[in-house]
């Protein structure tokens, strides 16, 4: 079965798939949650629902709203429908989808919508690599409220992405074993005499960086890492650096670095912003 892909949740069973032809349903089926008003950032966690769908999901009293980001799966075209008593309001934002209402099928793309009435017989399939798309459920998808989702990484993850990281600065590593870590946007690095908004922000550095410098060594310790209210992971650690410069001057460094790293779906986490303090001695 392909359910609505956001369709599929924990809780009371909403979403059936069944051959009933049922009348539209404006009954009231839950009580009321208020929400408090909010503004929530573009680094909200994904919750993983399977290996084809990730999303994210946002409520008001009385809807729902998902944003999902799917994969093309094997599936053929001949997908079974569900229903359920929801009002459903869908737009892509990237990809195709292919949507299916009763026995009606049509692909869609970028800017298209599909409006599927309580009770209705659908589906929604994914027809390119990647694709991107809104659902906004009426009344409120309880089934899909759930505990708070469990990061999918952890400390270690965390120490993994700061050990890589200085590996890389030590063996001078080609430029682009690096930007896998950095976040694709958003990103803030406070690196010695420049500020790193984007990747080629930090390519630059880098290039910079690479002709004054000889050789590395670098040695991160004493690392604490939190998980901040955002869901961010928080490092703080200290780092011992030594560098012969292209002018062959010993230099060490000894900084205190704090780290915020995210998870944007990826298979780590990923950089987002970076201070340091940091003391500089120059050795004959």
């Amino acid at each position: 079965m392909i359910c609505s892909l956001a369709g599929c949740g924990p809780g009371k069973i909403v979403v059936k798939t069944d051959d009933k032809q049922l009348s539209r349903d404006y009954n009231i089926h839950n009580e009321i949650r208020p929400v408090n008003p909010g503004v929530f950032p573009d680094n909200q966690p994904w919750q993983t629902v399977n290996a084809n769908l990730k999303r994210k999901v946002f409520f008001n009293d009385r809807q729902t709203m998902v944003l999902n980001e799917a994969t093309k799966t094997d599936t053929g075209k001949d997908v079974n429908t569900q229903y359920h008593y929801h009002e459903l309001s869908g737009y892509v934002l990237s990809g195709n989808l292919l949507i299916r209402i009763d026995k009606n099928v049509q692909n869609i793309g970028p800017g298209g919508a599909f409006i599927i009435p309580s009770n209705v017989h659908y589906a929604v399939l994914p027809l390119t690599d990647k694709v991107s798309y809104l659902e906004v459920f009426t009344p409120a998808r309880d089934d899909l409220r759930s505990p708070p989702i469990l990061p999918r990484f952890d400390e270690n993850d965390v120490k993994s992405v700061i050990y890589k990281w200085y590996a890389y600065l030590d063996k001078l590593a080609n430029v682009n074993n690096y930007l896998p870590l950095l976040a694709n946007k958003g990103l803030v690095m406070h690196m010695p005499g420049m500020v790193i908004r984007n990747q080629e922000d930090f390519k630059t550095w880098y290039a910079g960086m690479l002709k004054k410098t000889k050789t590395n060594m670098s040695k991160a310790k004493d690392i604490t890492v939190i998980i901040d209210k955002s869901g961010n992971f928080i490092a703080e650690f200290s780092v011992a650096w030594e560098a012969v410069t292209s002018l062959n001057e010993k230099r060490t460094y000894n900084s205190r670095q704090k780290w915020t790293l995210i998870d944007l779906g990826g298979a780590t986490p990923v950089i987002l912003g970076a201070d340091y303090k940091e003391i500089i001695n120059i050795v004959p």
